[in-house]
């Protein structure tokens, strides 16, 4: 019950589905750094991080600075006026 009321089935399928593009990018840095004699070596570096995943870092940490201020703002307005629910 709590595997689906904690939304696992949802962060398997973004885990898998980064998982894949992972290895599409190791497996593309190997074929350019020249075939199998230098994947042995090159194996344990990883391809640099592209534009696109310093976006997606950056709007993650900005959107949980984002809403951990909401957050506490709401609950401070809440306490400061007396808001009751309807």
């Amino acid at each position: 019950m709590w595997y689906y009321l904690g939304l696992f089935p949802i962060w398997t399928s973004i885990a898998n589905h980064g998982n894949n593009h992972m290895q599409k990018k190791i497996a593309a840095a190997t074929a350019s750094a020249g075939g199998a004699a230098v994947a042995d070596e090159s194996k344990e570096v990883l391809p640099p991080p592209s534009k696109w995943d310093f976006g997606v870092c950056l709007f993650f940490i900005v959107f949980g600075i984002i809403s951990a201020v909401a957050g506490v703002l709401s609950n401070v307005y809440v306490q400061m006026f007396d808001v009751d629910e309807a």
